[in-house]
């Protein structure tokens, strides 16, 4: 049984499977010796997938995935595009993966037991608030040349439109 307070890594990792059923998440993909769940979610314009770790006793991290990759034309100035959005957005990490997949990466302390599920979820909600935000920029990049004189102008940031299928 769990005492109240204090959560470990495996016993966070119970109790946000246990949560996210409660809340009507199906398939979940479960790894209980690596203390990960994954799930996709669809909203009306892509599909991806959210992956959930509890590593250590005192972490937890989210990331949001996409299905889509980049093509190499893209690829290369997706990079340089990366790492202009985490200078703006420093609370997530974004990410390019080796597959040219776009990922948003979050570190958060694991909350104790009181509150549990209202912190994971409302972090999880910001996930993918962030990566619905940038994702759809991402997935229709165009070739580099033709991309160049519009990205100058526009200010992603003040572009935010969180629209989380979780809500």
């Amino acid at each position: 049984m769990i005492g109240k307070g204090k959560l470990d890594a495996l016993d966070a990792y119970k109790l946000a499977v246990d949560g996210f059923r409660m809340y009507g998440w199906k398939d979940l993909g479960l790894d209980q010796n690596k203390r990960g769940i994954n799930s996709f979610f669809e909203s009306e314009t892509e599909k991806w997938e959210v992956l959930i770790g509890f590593f250590s006793d005192s972490e937890f991290e989210i990331r949001c995935r996409s299905i889509w990759k980049l093509n190499k034309d893209s690829k290369t100035f997706g990079e340089k595009l990366i790492q202009k959005v985490n200078v703006s957005e420093p609370r997530f990490d974004f990410i390019l993966n080796n597959n040219g997949s776009f990922e948003v990466k979050t570190t958060n302390q694991i909350p104790h037991e009181d509150g549990f599920m209202d912190l994971i979820r409302a972090s999880v909600i910001d996930n993918i608030d962030a990566y619905e935000s940038y994702s759809s920029l991402f997935r229709n990049l165009p070739n580099e040349t033709k991309f160049k004189s519009n990205y100058q102008e526009l200010n992603y940031v003040e572009e935010l439109t969180p629209t989380s299928s979780l809500k």
